[in-house]
């Protein structure tokens, strides 16, 4: 035998025949593998990796509701809206745990905290609410691949906790 494809081809159709199986476990495996790739590019459309119908989710808590993405990607803007009856103060507060904060970079608050200020429970901003319902939209960018401990108060009452993923 020569290290030449050319020469080392099959010479006759009964030699073909000898490496039939050879040729039937390839075109198998080229099949998985494009079955493979299709489900990977439906699950990647579907937002299975990110940014989709299925990487969105929401937990509530009575009239309380935050709605986020529960896959991430690092260093890329999510959002996070918040929706909460407004309290007889007029004010609204929204506390992110100190784990959480150090996990994610906050790239925008609407609407503008009246005031923040940090506490044995992490970091509480403090909004005007002069509607019946307020709405807060928290811009964020994770800084770590990995789960987010994501248990954040509003007018002090805990939703429930969640751990949304960060993919690179």
């Amino acid at each position: 035998m020569t290290t030449d494809p050319i020469l080392d081809a099959p010479r006759d159709i009964q030699e073909l025949h000898r490496y039939k199986h050879i040729q039937q476990a390839t075109w198998r495996a080229q099949r998985v593998g494009w079955w493979v790739l299709v489900l990977i590019t439906l699950a990647g459309l579907a937002g299975l990796f990110g940014n989709g119908p299925l990487a969105k989710t929401s937990t509530r808590l009575g009239p309380i509701e935050a709605q986020y993405e529960f896959i991430l990607r690092r260093e890329a803007d999510t959002v996070i809206t918040f929706d909460t009856p407004a309290p007889a103060s007029g004010r609204a507060s929204l506390t992110l745990p100190a784990s959480y904060l150090d996990a994610v970079k906050i790239a925008s608050i609407q609407p503008e905290p009246l005031a923040a200020y940090a506490s044995k429970d992490g970091q509480t901003f403090i909004f005007a609410a002069p509607e019946a319902r307020t709405r807060i939209r928290l811009t964020i960018r994770p800084r770590h691949i990995g789960w987010l401990d994501f248990a954040p108060q509003i007018n002090g009452h805990p939703l429930p906790p969640r751990s949304p993923l960060v993919l690179p």
